[in-house]
């Protein structure tokens, strides 16, 4: 009798056990799972890191970027974080825009989107595929 006991107790232990690794284990794969983008299209990309840029979420702006552009982009990051509001609000202006139609057009083996509309000046933004992504080519001031 006292052997079922026993038995039943480490059945219940196990199960219990095996319950919290299976749990741990989905929530480790939710939390180290990628953030999703849209990087089909230079269209989609490009409307992607603007949309970032615009809601001054720099992390995000950086899967949508190259190396050099993550790179750029941390730095003027960095430097938004030293100066003052006036200053920041200068430097981040170009970025705020509603882009409302974006237009990719290969020119000299380049991927070139243009994206509207912003009334001060044209944005062109060099867009590079890899691995059947797409990604932003841009320097940023700092």
């Amino acid at each position: 009798m006292l052997k079922i006991k026993v038995d039943k107790l480490l059945k219940y232990t196990i199960m219990r056990l095996l319950t919290a690794l299976v749990f741990l284990l989905f929530l480790n794969i939710a939390c180290t799972s990628e953030p999703q983008t849209d990087q089909s299209t230079p269209e989609a990309a490009a409307k992607g890191f603007f949309e970032a840029l615009k809601a001054e979420d720099f992390e995000k702006a950086k899967l949508y970027g190259t190396k050099s552009t993550q790179e750029s982009l941390r730095d003027f990051a960095t430097n938004l974080k030293m100066i003052n509001a006036e200053e920041k609000e200068e430097l981040i202006a170009p970025y705020k825009m509603e882009v409302s139609k974006v237009t990719c057009a290969e020119k000299s083996g380049t991927t070139i989107c243009q994206l509207c509309c912003n009334p001060e000046f044209d944005v062109e933004l060099t867009m590079v595929q890899q691995d059947e992504k797409w990604f932003a080519q841009m320097d940023f001031p700092y």
